[in-house]
């Protein structure tokens, strides 16, 4: 009886050493770490470099909207040219000297299509609005002068809502109203007749209005 108990209780511990190393190594497998992910969102900035304008535009009581270039300086048109051609030279352009940017760079406004340029007859180039060379004025000297508006009744700043200048005429009024003379003329009768004849000339003189353009 005691050896078969000892044959019996062998196979029992066995089973309970197994069970405690099972016991170990489920408690080993079940350990669980845990990850923190960061995450980190850069901020992106866009820098938009400003455009300036090579033509922009200006306004002035009596002379409304008009051209001006990228520093405001007053550009200006002619009724000496036509479309496509400069008809300024000599003394005259060195007192009307020709613009020219061969980037232009326009408001919203404006229409980029507007502008062009022509080779002038010494082979330079002039920028053209609507076809029409444009200039500077020698006595504009600083951004918003317009000196050479009107001048000679040909010059003006440009209009951008036109297509080309017209001319004006200045006239001088008469400085002295129509005069009336009367020359009294007495003639004489023959000896026989003592009542003399007396006649009466009227003459009126009107000055004439005369038309006159200041140099340029």
């Amino acid at each position: 009886m005691k050896k078969n108990f000892l044959l019996i209780g062998v196979p029992c511990v066995a089973v309970i050493i197994s069970l405690s190393l099972g016991g170990c190594s489920t408690a080993r497998t079940s350990q669980t770490t845990n990850t923190t992910t960061v995450s980190i969102t850069l901020a992106t900035t866009t820098t938009h470099a400003l455009i300036a304008m090579t033509i922009n535009t200006n306004s002035k009581a009596g002379i409304g909207s008009y051209l001006v270039d990228g520093n405001g300086r007053t550009l200006y048109w002619t009724t000496l040219d036509s479309v496509g051609q400069s008809n300024v030279n000599g003394a005259v352009l060195a007192n009307w000297p020709v613009f020219y940017n061969a980037n232009i760079v326009v408001p919203s406004s404006l229409n980029t299509s507007d502008f062009g340029s022509i080779v002038r007859a010494d082979g330079t180039k002039q920028t053209t609005y609507k076809g029409r060379p444009i200039y500077y004025y020698i006595n504009d000297q600083a951004a918003g002068d317009t000196f050479g508006q009107g001048i000679n009744g040909i010059w003006f700043a440009v209009d951008p809502a036109l297509f080309g200048p017209t001319a004006t005429t200045t006239s001088t009024p008469a400085t002295t109203a129509s005069t009336t003379s009367t020359t009294t003329t007495t003639l004489y009768s023959p000896p026989s007749s003592t009542t003399p004849t007396t006649t009466q000339t009227t003459v009126t003189t009107t000055p004439t209005a005369t038309t006159t353009y200041p140099g340029y």
